[in-house]
């Protein structure tokens, strides 16, 4: 009897957890997707432009006066009803830029860009209004998935009413700019030229789960997994699955990217993970003390002529004139990427016995190459093993597996008497990732180890393309193999089951998170109208020490506008600690910008010592 009170106690206990989860991840949900919305106040929203930027006013007084400002609607795919507004330029031209607004704003509050590209640039232009904003239906907003197939019916519509013949620029910032970078990713017709997003961030997935830390101080786990799963069941796409990284990475038109330097709401460490995403052609522009979306509000007049930057001589206009010029001058010829011959691969090696990483392209980062070069040179010391690690776009032929044994067998990777050769190929626009073994080496290092190296410590970093984490997690396993220091790799097929992980956590820490989740609540409520409608606003660090950062914390009530200041602390993210350890790899958060391996000064020219090699390794495409 006892047995069966604590099975039906224990039952009650799991089941209420659940439904605390599942009741917390609806509310953040519905937090995320279905806000106040200022979008849908459209008189309000002219107020705010015209009051924000004066100049405004005129030019929207003379286009409605002429009839030029227009609007026009569509339907989506799945019977939504789409507005938009659409302005021609004052003289004919082909030029056409499509503007896309962020999150609860609309068209209007996008009337700023879209002044200065049709009356200072002279294009047409068309600014839609995104689902559950502005004139546009649609029960919720959806972060830029779902927009990023409004857009590209937008840019068609775009197309055919300025002639069919359009030269196309899409420019859209915050979650507009999102959007933009998920529309890139999709196949261009032939009048799309380039692209700018202004503050996109990389993934709603990384979004929501900066804004649960920062607004509720919840982990990931395991609010955003179930709210995910919901948002899947309600609107058909997923937080990860919604991601402008991997979107951007399959971008070949020209795309400039813009972000200030003091956003907090979109972090600036998003950005430089899209930049080192994207496929060449590209620019960079760092907007100093521009917060979250205001770096054109900040940045319309020109620059004090006496700044030490030439870059911030130049007025924000005539930057983005000539970026534009060039990149839809750029966009309009065919961009093709160098498939390398083997007889192209520079031999680093032959030059510097150190090295070991030919990297042309700079698909890795400096600090990536110099690892695995020093990783690379301490295996040949202590088994003799060579190995050439290539990385590169595109090759010759397309074929990953001949390509790599091809290029061990030409360059002799590898002594003679042991044929002892290891060859590792990257190739980007391939998306794939290659093993060659020599004769010697199929024995000690197995195709079957080969590919599960490749599954568990380098494929996950590469869907994200992530090439420097990848690599250097690779050449890590490879290396631990090979000199003894890790015998098994494991089986793919013995992972731990995530869901087991989930029950349990149910089951320990479910009360924690509905603890946790009522006093975040509690939180939100304002002290003038009781209300829990406060909304966090800005932040600003007022001390950081032994690991911990205070802040001063501005929020806004949503009901009655009353502004409350609190201090609040958290942990720092960015205290090292005691110094020690060895040195951090540039890439396993994303790495930054590509480059060459130094020169390990003061070595002389090593040489590849002839081995064979037959068909061994394994491959993996990504």
């Amino acid at each position: 009897m006892k047995r069966k009170k604590m099975i039906i106690g224990t039952s009650s206990i799991f089941v209420l957890l659940i439904i605390i989860l599942l009741g917390g991840s609806q509310y953040m949900l519905n937090y995320s997707l279905r806000p106040e919305n200022r979008g849908k106040n459209l008189e309000s929203s002219w107020q705010y432009m015209f009051k924000t930027y004066p100049y405004l006013k005129p030019w929207i007084d003379s286009l409605k006066q002429n009839q030029a400002l227009k609007d026009t609607f569509i339907y989506s795919p799945d019977h939504v009803k789409l507005h938009a507004y659409y302005v021609a330029s004052s003289r004919p031209t082909a030029k056409t830029a499509v503007i896309v607004h962020g999150y609860t704003d609309n068209a209007i509050r996008m009337m700023m860009i879209g002044y200065l590209y049709n009356k200072k640039l002279d294009f047409n232009i068309l600014l839609p209004d995104l689902r559950d904003t502005g004139l546009s239906g649609g029960n919720a907003i959806q972060m830029g998935w779902l927009d990023r197939k409004d857009v590209t019916q937008w840019m068609e519509v775009a197309n055919r009413i300025y002639g069919d013949s359009t030269s196309m620029v899409v420019h859209g910032i915050s979650m507009g700019a999102a959007t933009t970078m998920m529309v890139s990713g999709e196949l261009q017709p032939d009048y799309v030229k380039c692209f700018v997003e202004d503050c996109g961030y990389t993934s709603v997935w990384d979004q929501f789960s900066k804004e649960l830390k920062e607004q509720f101080g919840l982990p990931q786990f395991p609010l955003m997994y179930t709210a995910d799963w919901l948002c899947q069941l309600e609107y058909g796409w997923g937080f990860k699955e919604a991601s402008a990284l991997k979107q951007v990475a399959r971008c070949h038109l020209p795309m400039f990217f813009i972000h200030g330097d003091k956003d907090d709401y979109v972090p600036t460490w998003m950005m430089y993970k899209l930049y080192e995403a994207k496929p060449q052609p590209k620019a960079l522009w760092i907007v100093p003390e521009a917060d979250h979306a205001h770096s054109y509000l900040f940045n319309t007049e020109e620059y004090n002529p006496k700044s030490k930057s030439i870059c911030r001589q130049i007025h924000p206009m005539r930057k983005l004139t000539f970026l534009l010029t060039f990149f839809m001058l750029l966009g309009s010829v065919q961009l093709q990427a160098k498939e390398y011959a083997i007889k192209d691969i520079p031999m680093v090696h032959l030059q510097n016995r150190t090295r070991y990483v030919s990297n042309p392209d700079s698909i890795l980062s400096s600090t990536a190459v110099t690892t695995m070069d020093s990783i690379l040179y301490a295996l040949e010391q202590k088994t003799g093993i060579q190995t050439l690690v290539v990385a590169v776009t595109g090759i010759e032929g397309g074929d990953c597996f001949d390509f790599a044994h091809r290029l061990g067998q030409e360059t002799g990777v590898g002594q003679k008497e042991r044929d002892n050769g290891l060859v590792i190929l990257l190739s980007t626009d391939e998306r794939c990732v290659q093993f060659a073994t020599g004769y010697g080496l199929e024995g000690i290092l197995p195709d079957a180890i080969c590919k599960r190296i490749q599954n568990r410590y380098m494929l996950p970093y590469f869907k994200d393309n992530n090439w420097n984490a990848g690599m250097v997690a690779g050449i890590r396993a490879v290396n631990g193999y090979l000199d003894g220091s890790m015998e098994n790799i494991g089986n793919d097929e013995s992972e731990d089951d995530p869901l087991e992980f989930i029950i349990i956590f149910f089951v320990i820490f479910g009360g924690f998170i509905g603890i946790g989740l009522y006093a975040n609540w509690r939180k939100t409520r304002c002290p003038h109208c009781k209300k829990h409608k406060l909304q966090r606003l800005s932040s600003k660090v007022i001390d950081r020490s032994n690991g911990t950062k205070t802040e001063e914390v501005v929020y806004k009530c949503r009901n009655c506008g009353h502004i409350l200041r609190r201090k609040e602390r958290s942990r720092d993210e960015n205290y090292k600690g005691p110094r020690g350890g060895g040195p951090f790899i540039g890439g396993m958060g994303g790495g930054f910008f590509g480059g060459h391996g130094g020169s390990g000064g003061g070595f002389s020219g090593g040489s590849f010592g002839g081995g064979s090699f037959g068909g061994g390794g394994a491959g993996s495409r990504f």
